[in-house]
């Protein structure tokens, strides 16, 4: 019997290192040769295109004598020959893998293997003479060509080359009855064209071997043996939050996305479409993004993430269906709670959801007290009604955190808290706090001085005190680090003070994004590397400057990520800017150099300074 296996990875490298040695005319879209009921598949619309902006950019970032030519070492590395046709496209897809016997669920669940990999096929643009330098013979209708002792099956289909490592593969793809170009909805095209190299997924097509994944990661967790029983229902909390969310996979109905490699940094795209009727596809329909800036009541300190969140009120039927997800949720959270507490829970979860339309958060340095800090700002209807609601709703909470963490006596003892109403007077308005002392009822004297002196070093405080405050009618601030300095900071910004809206870089970073985002995301590279210096010199003192010698950080411009509703599906963008890629090059080889000097240095008997 004749071998027919042509693995995956042999696939992958083929299309990847395809190249051709003259110009051709572009082929056609090669989204019209994918079958409709495919799986999914990755690839890109212009081999030429997509190589080259790749090459370039890897030579920008590691600035390397010459630039990289991808297409022409693959040439080198795999004989590939003349017939390739570089201005057309190429997919590696994830056929369906019905009518082949397999069933990717009874795979995940172990009741059924496949040997020779999943059904799939690639697609070259160019004809089967590109394959001249291996040895190949006519058989059945197919030439038969063998890569590196795998034999891969080929036929022409129109412009492309079909390559898969059985015949029947080959002929799903030829014979196919619809195309992709023709079925898949015409956001999810618009999506596949925009970047250099794309990806789809039929997530229909996919759900029910995700599903089996699910139940079988929730089972082995509830099967996992314990030293103390007293916490599994910690283990079972996180059993039915897998649960909770795998349900969501079923509403989804497809994924796509693309990636460009530009001038400035690398842009990922994607669409996320649900399913009609279901309740994230009505929830969706209903969402509309607010008007309120979406970092503008955050301070303008050295954050390391920041991200912001504006929405229009949900109704109607979406509410409905937000409501029901959040009560789902949140009843799978605090199983092990009483009745009484969980729906007291969810009345004021709901509760403060419909008075909010946005939130803030902002993790990174204090400025001056301590080297970390946390705030939340809610941009709310009425910031009393919300401040009223506060006590009740922290109780309930933590409450039910306790009986989910089970009867460990540590944590029983840490989520004792209590609540003080006026607890101080800040930027002239009464400040509430929680308090989380009990933490301290386990520990001497001692240890109690040694974990309040850590605290007021990292966070600007010797106790956990977490503020809550009323910053004008309509926005409430939460804070954790930094002390009251900080608070009153928090409390301007929200208040329509300086803010991080006016950075200039998050600006930048915004704008790369190809969509006005309801939700943003911004992660400093420059901030991150400043807190861990700082850190380093706080616990380790004059040792952390050698420590960091030659890590430096030049991009200015932070990570961004944005989402938006379309429809009834979700857009997302993330832009990763040249310069930090950059830097996270170079600083890597700086480490790997140190480590490699230190190394030397050791196998010489000599440590030297490490």
């Amino acid at each position: 019997m004749r071998n027919h296996r042509l693995t995956a990875g042999t696939l992958i490298i083929m299309l990847a290192l395809a190249a051709a040695t003259a110009a051709a005319q572009p082929a056609d879209n090669v989204l019209a040769r994918i079958p409709a009921d495919s799986v999914g598949f990755v690839g890109a619309a212009n081999v030429s295109t997509a190589f080259a902006n790749m090459s370039r950019f890897i030579y920008d970032v590691s600035m390397g004598s010459t630039p990289p030519n991808l297409l022409e070492l693959a040439q080198i590395s795999m004989q590939i020959g003349e017939g390739f046709n570089e201005n057309g496209g190429w997919a590696v897809v994830l056929l369906n893998p019905a009518p082949f016997g397999v069933d990717y669920a009874a795979v995940v669940r172990g009741e059924q293997y496949m040997d020779d990999g999943p059904p799939m096929a690639i697609l070259l643009p160019g004809s089967p003479s590109m394959f001249s330098a291996y040895e190949s013979h006519e058989e059945n209708g197919y030439t038969v060509v063998h890569l590196g002792g795998d034999p891969g099956y080929v036929k022409t289909l129109g412009a492309y080359t079909v390559l898969a490592p059985k015949p029947e593969y080959v002929d799903a793809i030829v014979n196919a009855p619809a195309t992709l170009a023709q079925a898949a909805g015409r956001d999810h095209l618009a999506m596949l064209a925009r970047g250099d190299f794309f990806l789809y997924a039929d997530t229909q097509r996919l759900a029910p071997m995700v599903k089996a994944g699910i139940d079988q990661a929730s089972a082995m967790i509830g099967q996992i043996p314990l030293p103390d029983e007293s916490v599994r229902p910690v283990l079972e909390v996180y059993a039915g939050l897998i649960r909770f969310y795998g349900g969501f996979v079923p509403q989804v109905q497809a994924v796509s996305a693309a990636v460009t490699f530009a001038e400035d940094g690398v842009l990922a795209d994607s669409l996320v479409t649900m399913m009609p009727n279901t309740p994230l596809a009505t929830i969706l329909q209903g969402t509309r993004t607010g008007k309120d800036p979406l970092f503008g009541s955050l301070p303008p300190s050295k954050y390391v993430v920041a991200l912001g969140a504006a929405w229009e009120p949900l109704r109607g039927e979406a509410l409905k269906a937000y409501d029901k997800i959040l009560e789902d949720l949140m009843r799978t959270m605090f199983a092990a709670g009483d009745n009484e507490t969980v729906a007291k829970s969810v009345r004021i979860a709901r509760d403060l959801q419909a008075r909010t339309r946005g939130s803030q958060y902002y993790y990174g340095a204090p400025d001056g007290q301590g080297v970390l800090a946390f705030t939340f700002a809610m941009a709310v209807d009425d910031a009393k009604a919300v401040m009223a609601l506060m006590p009740e709703h922290v109780e309930a909470q933590m409450a039910l955190t306790r009986t989910m963490v089970g009867q460990l006596p540590e944590m029983q003892s840490v989520l004792q808290t209590q609540y003080v109403k006026g607890a101080e007077t800040v930027a002239g308005v009464s400040v509430d706090a929680l308090d989380f002392e009990g933490m301290f009822a386990l520990m001497g004297p001692e240890e109690q001085q040694q974990v309040r002196t850590m605290l007021q070093q990292i966070y600007g405080q010797d106790r956990i005190r977490v503020y809550i405050a009323p910053a004008s009618s309509d926005k409430v601030v939460v804070t954790f680090g930094g002390g009251t300095g900080f608070l009153a900071r928090a409390i301007d910004a929200a208040r329509g003070g300086a803010s991080l809206q006016q950075d200039a870089n998050i600006g930048r970073a915004l704008a790369r994004l190809p969509l006005k985002p309801m939700t943003a995301c911004v992660f400093s590279l420059a901030n991150t590397l400043d807190v861990v210096r700082t850190a380093m010199q706080t616990f380790a003192g004059p040792e952390a400057d050698a420590m960091l010698q030659g890590v430096v950080v030049q991009s200015a411009t932070p990570l961004a990520y944005g989402a938006a509703t379309e429809g009834a599906g979700m857009r997302q963008a993330v832009f990763i800017p040249k310069d930090a890629v950059s830097d996270i090059y170079r600083n890597v080889q700086v480490i790997i150099a140190r480590q490699m000097q230190g190394q030397q240095q050791w196998n010489s008997g000599d440590d030297g300074d490490f």
